[in-house]
């Protein structure tokens, strides 16, 4: 169910201006809602009063009321029309200064993942609810009347809690972990051709929806901590001071808080903003130097123009460090730190002139900036066997970073970045790091790998994960990391044996619970090492909802062309089941060594998800059409059809529809570059 006066146009898409305009003569005072959940499996009764005043007396509204029936309506004590009842919407006339509205409506309990879901546990047999929505203390430091300052919203929730993570709790080392996960996302997410501004414009809905992306959150975050850096961190933080005791209890916009930071900085931030947070794309930052056999003589930063979007000329100030690092004793430890504003085309970088010649040069040492950094060779030959002698966890994340980006740019081949890997993996201390190259390595065998050489590649790095599985600490998350990605990339048959081991609990020190026991299947159950048998009594022995997922997975992992079809209708076809279950047949469905059971079904694909968009729920259409794109056909014909598609059917779709496939298509662009350089 869902109740609410003023935030979209019944069934269809409501923009700024419309909203704008109904606000100034709509005002909420609050909400009563009572829920009787009694009444079965199917439905339930929600009772909601609203108590709202209006400046225009007389003036028409609606309310979204999404559900089965209105059981009743009154307005101010008199029953409202609801024969045209769609379903969405109840239509109000005629209203006062003051106004009371009271409507009872039977919902039905939802499977998509939006709205008020139900659900029976197999273990208790208790009734659990579960609401989709969330009270977020820091987003609401933020509030606004519409959607343009989303970004500030969610950016400034995710910068201030990972600098929480590092000032007040234990976990010192959280900006690696934010460099690993949140920031590489923004990255990838802003060398799309969907890119945007941070600050885009909000017009409609629709924009909103599409927009709640790698660019609000995570990009927007690593531009605020560039903004901390350009004012000064007291700075930053005596103007936020300001701006909360000025507005407390109010909505803001964007320009509130720059007139506290440009009153405690001294700065014009005018430039900073429209460059920075209305244009989009990432720099590149290069290292340009003049040297003799022992020293230097020059050492500039070269910035280049984003590549995408296409024909950018933009070109940022950063506030940011670059730092020397030596090999000594083992380690590669930080010499010199030298903190500059760097402008234009090329920065001279002053303070290291003149000295000694470093085993590394790292650009955006303590990774202030938002920017893709590059290496000098003499950096790229220590950081191919020395990266994991780093002696800093975020150096390291920049490096790790670094050399990803290098790799997706095909500037680097998966033999080459996978050496490297495997190579600085072994002293690699933080574990959030770890986690992402695990990623990161799975993708570089099946997504960036050449046909010729990814199973070569699998099996090399199945048996390097093995070593370090072997070596870890008992009892460890290194060793837990280590133990599902190599069931995950196990080859061979010997290999594949090893994860029945695993799973067998012959690894001392590995707790092998109910989430890893069903991963460690699901590994043999695609390599055809498992049988219905085994995964039904496991089932039995977790008979949770977790564990009834996990066999649905493991029943669409099964390398048979039967179960592929299965689970394929399951997940585009049987409108009965949750979105849990939906994407468990997907995940089961597309396991990267089955890519050629997948190649019958790309034309299928393409043949529905146009009407899957346009009769499906946000959140059931987009599971689709992301996760069962042909992701691992990694082929100029797959490409083919996809752009048969963008140019038939898709042409005229809706832009956000449009958007989730030229997005799949910019990833299989760029994989298959990376795989031309893979010879």
């Amino acid at each position: 169910c869902h109740l609410c006066l003023d935030t979209r146009m019944p069934g269809n898409n409501i923009s700024r201006a419309e909203a704008a305009e109904r606000s100034s003569h709509l005002s909420i005072k609050h909400y009563e809602v009572l829920l009787d959940v009694s009444g079965g499996a199917e439905s339930f009764i929600a009772t909601t009063k609203v108590s709202f005043d209006c400046n225009k007396v007389g003036y028409e509204s609606f309310i979204d009321a999404v559900g089965k029936r209105i059981i009743s309506a009154t307005l101010n004590g008199q029953s409202v029309d609801v024969s045209n009842y769609d379903g969405e919407s109840v239509f109000l006339k005629n209203l006062q200064a003051s106004n009371e509205l009271v409507i009872e409506i039977e919902a039905i309990y939802s499977k998509s993942g939006e709205g008020l879901q139900r659900s029976v546990d197999p273990v208790d047999n208790e009734v659990y609810l579960y609401s989709q929505g969330e009270t977020a203390f820091i987003r609401n430091m933020y509030p606004c009347f519409w959607w343009d300052d989303l970004w500030l919203n969610e950016s400034f929730a995710e910068w201030s809690s990972y600098l929480a993570l590092v000032e007040a709790t234990k976990f010192k080392n959280s900006w690696a972990g934010f460099n690993a996960e949140r920031k590489n996302w923004a990255y990838r997410q802003d060398q799309l051709s969907s890119t945007h501004p941070i600050a885009t414009d909000m017009v409609d809905i629709d924009t909103v929806k599409a927009n709640f992306d790698g660019i609000t959150y995570a990009k927007g975050a690593s531009v605020l901590h560039q903004l901390v850096a350009h004012v000064g961190r007291d700075n930053f933080i005596k103007g936020l001071q300001k701006y909360f005791a000025k507005h407390a209890f109010k909505n803001t916009v964007l320009s509130d808080l720059l007139v506290e930071l440009e009153a405690t900085s001294g700065r014009d931030l005018s430039s900073w903003v429209s460059t920075w947070l209305q244009t989009s794309g990432v720099n590149t930052l290069r290292p340009v130097i003049e040297s003799d056999s022992e020293s230097y003589k020059s050492i500039a930063i070269k910035q280049e123009a984003p590549k995408i979007p296409a024909g950018s000329t933009e070109l940022r100030p950063h506030r940011a460090a670059v730092g020397l690092y030596d090999l000594k004793d083992g380690q590669l430890l930080r010499r010199k730190s030298v903190e500059l504003d760097i402008t234009g085309d090329l920065t001279q970088v002053k303070e290291l002139s003149g000295e000694k010649l470093a085993d590394l040069i790292l650009i955006n040492d303590h990774d202030l900036t938002y920017a893709k950094i590059r290496f000098d060779d003499r950096s790229i030959a220590t950081l191919k066997a020395h990266l994991g002698k780093l002696n800093d966890g975020l150096s390291r994340a920049l490096c790790w970073s670094a050399a990803w980006d290098m790799f997706r740019d095909a500037e680097l081949s998966a033999t080459d970045f996978i050496e490297i890997a495997l190579t600085g993996l072994a002293g690699e201390d933080d574990i959030t790091t770890v986690t992402a190259l695990m990623t990161q390595l799975n993708t570089a065998v099946e997504i960036y790998a050449s046909d010729k050489n990814r199973d070569a590649l699998r099996e090399k790095v199945a048996g390097a994960l093995l070593s370090l599985l072997k070596s870890a600490k008992a009892g460890s998350d290194h060793q837990l990391q280590f133990a599902r990605s190599y069931a995950a990339l196990a080859h061979t048959k010997e290999q594949g044996a090893e994860i029945r081991n695993l799973l067998d609990g012959k690894f001392q020190g590995l707790k092998i619970d109910a989430d890893l026991r069903w991963h460690l299947i699901l590994c043999l159950v695609e390599r055809g090492m498992s049988s219905r048998a085994e995964i039904d009594a496991e089932l039995e022995r977790d008979n949770t909802l977790t564990g009834a997922l996990s066999h649905e997975r493991c029943i669409a992992a099964f390398p048979t062309l039967e179960a592929k079809e299965a689970a394929f209708k399951k997940a585009t076809e049987d409108e009965s089941i949750t979105n849990w279950s939906r994407l468990s047949a997907i995940q089961g469905y597309n396991r990267p060594i089955q890519r050629h059971l997948h190649e019958g079904f790309v034309d299928r694909y393409f043949d529905l998800i146009l009407e899957t968009y346009n009769t499906k729920s946000y959140e059931v259409s987009t599971s689709i059409i992301d996760l069962l794109y042909p992701s691992y056909l990694i082929s100029t014909q797959t490409l083919a059809k996809t752009d048969a598609w963008l140019n038939g059917p898709g042409k005229d779709s809706h832009p956000t529809l449009r958007r989730h496939i030229l997005e799949a298509k910019d990833s299989l662009e760029r994989a298959l570059r990376v795989r031309a350089i893979d010879k």
